[in-house]
């Protein structure tokens, strides 16, 4: 399976996620997104107010502008994971764009765009995960290679020489049923229903989350990454041993629809009510996210950015085996 063709998996994984569940919704829930008539008015203080027009115009400017960087930086990179961190930017890019122009020219009003914002994230949770895990596999654990990788020394023998049980492997076998333990805590949580009218400098505003998002977000994307996560452990167990490229793309998927399901999760629970302090710190947040991937490709931008090696010639590693680059 070729580079391509496991981004392509991963993110058809999670466009049919984004794609088939919001006409479901609509459908059984019978919710259409427009904003209640009837709800009540909250005057917002002027720094509510200062906040509001700063989250939306100022901290998304400043980290849809990292991210294009970052896009253009990345662009003919082939490095499976700064490719991986490239198509996570791409959607962040995509979704924020989305959500910019449902606050701007719907009055937060449109699920379709609210939609498309939430796909987004989901799909950069989930590329984003699997750029960290083959970032760790190929910089630093070196467990895909033909080498010894970096948890040999606490193995008896190695799967890649020796018919044996790798202790990599086994961990992650346990690690899954516990991701799945956690990624079931949302089916769990009530849903919370808030809607009021402010003001904004003189503009009438209504701040809502409805019920028919909370459901995509803490019922339909737990019970996704509990399947991908059965998926990854059946795969992983029954199937690959080494290397274990579909078992990675099972494993993020299943992160990126249960990171963005926690991550709506603490928000909405935490700020139902001042909903002004929500969008804050969900901006606030995705401007460090972009931060803290500039500053990594910064910091590491001798060893990361360095000309790419041509196909076909093979890399030496300081452990003294080599990779070749194809």
């Amino acid at each position: 399976m070729t580079q391509t063709t496991r981004h392509r998996v991963l993110m058809g994984l999670l466009i049919l996620i984004g794609s088939v569940v919001p006409p479901v919704l609509y459908a059984f829930y019978g919710h259409t997104g427009e904003i209640p008539t009837a709800a009540p008015y909250r005057p917002s203080p002027l720094l509510e107010q200062y906040v509001a027009v700063l989250s939306v115009f100022g901290l998304k400017f400043f980290y849809t502008s990292g991210a294009t960087a970052i896009i253009v930086v990345l662009w003919r990179r082939t490095a499976a994971d700064l490719a991986a961190l490239r198509w996570a930017m791409i959607c962040f890019f995509i979704g924020e764009n989305c959500c910019l122009m449902n606050v701007v020219l719907c009055g937060d009003g449109s699920l379709p765009l609210e939609y498309l914002h939430n796909l987004g994230m989901v799909l950069t949770f989930a590329f984003t995960t699997y750029a960290l895990l083959e970032g760790i596999d190929a910089r630093l654990i070196h467990y895909s290679a033909a080498g010894r990788c970096a948890a040999a020394p606490l193995c008896r023998g190695c799967i890649k020489h020796a018919d044996v049980p790798c202790g990599l492997r086994r961990i992650f076998l346990l690690l899954v049923p516990a991701l799945a333990l956690v990624a079931a805590l949302p089916l769990f949580v009530a849903y919370r229903t808030t809607a009021y009218q402010t003001t904004i400098f003189g503009a009438p505003y209504t701040y809502q989350h409805p019920v028919v998002e909370q459901i995509y977000e803490w019922r339909l994307l737990p019970i996704a990454a509990l399947l991908l996560l059965a998926a990854c452990f059946l795969v992983l167990w029954l199937v690959e041993r080494h290397p274990v490229p579909l078992s990675k793309i099972l494993l993020a998927a299943a992160v990126g629809a249960m990171g963005f399901a926690f991550f709506r999760l603490l928000l909405v629970t935490a700020f139902i009510d001042d909903q002004v302090w929500f969008e804050f710190w969900e901006e606030a947040t995705e401007l460090l996210y972009v931060g803290v991937a500039g500053g990594l490709l910064l910091v590491y931008r001798h060893s990361l950015l360095a000309p790419e090696q041509p196909r076909g010639t093979a890399t030496l590693r300081s452990n003294g085996t080599t990779d070749e680059h194809r």
